[in-house]
């Protein structure tokens, strides 16, 4: 069994022999090999083949391998291209590197050097092609506002808020800190009938009492001491707009009833004021406290809950969806990435691993610090396990890596610890889907041919998962 994921390998060199002692090593290595004797002919074989990784030599007639590297370049810029030749020089080498080329080996060389060089080559290649597909998930993920996901859990919200953006109901949304309840009000926002009006958000919990009720309600001039100006409240500056109020179990008491006559009455008065004002808004509250129990306790009205609580939407922590850990993480390296030097890239698996089975408290807020901490110490275009903090390495997955890592080289490492993951994920992913080979596929971003082969791979009983 080879010790590498099977790939497929161009080769092109004058020398027939050279050829047939590359396809016949590549395979051995269980990989898929074309030789050829004509580099006139790359486009055909690259477009054709469609190779992970292409030899080349240096040195032949018609096209060179400098050549060839630069049409490659053009058709398949993705694709690593490792220069071989009998005439070595520094400065040939010097421009083949320059010119893009991912190495450079000189005839003859030993079968370690060779293994060597093709193992990090196809590494490469297999990061790239990962980290593009999921950001072509996060595009599709992204549905809407920047609401990232295609968990079970996450798609129920999203058929939620699509559901209720229009209806113009007040909307209360629970989940612990972090979840992104701010982000599921803006879409609401987004898709109603006052998205080209303002959204208007404020915290209920960082406010002082005064503070937050001279916000929402406004004041007269001279309603109390440092009041120099009459000012406008929130609830007249999101008029035909929507008012996101986050953590309002925060609320004291005479906050409520004055919210709560506002709502029912559509209209409110400045502190000091005795003009009535009215008002047309939506209203969108959010909170990581249990605000059933909080009326239980008497510490929220009842009457404002039950005004407040026509639907609710329950944001579920990351913990619980962690198929969406991937493309979250690419959304962020794509916002935090392109500032690094070199520009970051992607995630390499087993960070991306550690990263899927950590149990993430502070949710998906914590994952974007983790991601921006990443990026600033990273060393190179991939984040891996060394860029994120220790306490993350520790627990489940972190235990497991730890385990693993004690007794086997990398590359054995990757393989198990992918493949348990790629098992748990294809059993998840088919019984969310009741079965469905069909739905399952388009979810995970591969075709029904694709799936049945993982099936077969890991032994997984369809008929079990539906």
């Amino acid at each position: 069994m080879p010790e590498s994921e099977p790939s497929r390998i161009l080769v092109i060199d004058d020398e027939l022999q050279m050829l047939e002692n590359c396809r016949r090593i590549f395979s051995l290595w269980g990989h898929t090999v074309q030789i050829s004797q004509d580099s006139s002919k790359i486009v055909e074989l690259v477009s054709g083949f469609q190779p992970d990784l292409i030899f080349t030599d240096l040195k032949m007639p018609g096209l060179d391998g400098i050549a060839v590297l630069g049409r490659v370049q053009r058709l398949a810029p993705d694709v690593p291209v490792i220069v071989v030749t009998g005439y070595a020089t520094v400065e040939s080498a010097v421009e083949a590197v320059k010119k893009g080329a991912f190495d450079y080996i000189r005839k003859p060389f030993t079968l370690d050097l060779l293994k060597v060089v093709t193992d990090r080559a196809l590494e490469k290649h297999r990061l790239t092609r990962e980290n593009a597909a999921l950001r072509a998930q996060v595009m599709h993920g992204m549905g809407m506002g920047r609401l990232i996901g295609i968990s079970k859990p996450m798609r129920e919200v999203f058929d939620l808020v699509q559901r209720v953006a229009p209806l113009d109901a007040n909307v209360v949304i629970t989940g612990e800190s972090g979840t992104g309840k701010e982000l599921v009000a803006r879409a609401i926002h987004f898709h109603s009938r006052r998205r080209d009006k303002r959204f208007v958000p404020i915290d209920c919990a960082s406010l002082p009492e005064t503070l937050l009720e001279s916000e929402l309600f406004g004041h007269q001039k001279g309603a109390f001491t440092g009041a120099v100006a009459e000012k406008a409240g929130l609830l007249e500056f999101a008029n035909e707009g929507t008012l996101f109020l986050d953590e309002v179990g925060e609320l004291t008491p005479p906050i409520q009833a004055k919210l709560l006559r506002a709502l029912q009455e559509r209209a409110f008065r400045h502190i000091g004021g005795n003009e009535l004002i009215e008002t047309d808004i939506r209203l969108i509250a959010a909170t990581n406290l249990d605000l059933a129990k909080r009326v239980e306790e008497k510490e929220f009205r009842e009457d404002l809950y039950y005004r407040l609580n026509v639907i609710t939407i329950s944001l579920p922590p990351l913990r619980d969806r962690r198929d969406d850990i991937p493309l979250l993480v690419q959304h962020f390296i794509d916002q935090f990435g392109p500032t690094h030097v070199p520009p970051i890239r992607g995630i390499a698996p087993e960070a991306l691993l550690m990263l899927q089975t950590y149990h993430w408290p502070g949710n998906v807020r914590e994952l974007q610090n983790a991601i921006e901490r990443a990026v600033a110490l990273a060393e190179g275009e991939y984040l891996t396990v060394g860029d994120f903090p220790e306490r993350m390495t520790q627990g489940v997955g972190g235990a497991r890596l730890e385990q693993i890592h004690d007794s086997h080289d990398l590359l054995s490492v990757r393989k198990k610890i992918l493949g348990s993951f790629e098992r748990d994920y294809l059993v998840k992913l088919l019984r969310d889907n009741n079965g469905n080979v069909s739905l399952a596929a388009r979810q995970a971003g591969i075709n029904r041919r694709t799936l049945y082969r993982l099936l077969e791979r890991y032994g997984i009983d369809l008929e079990t998962l539906r």
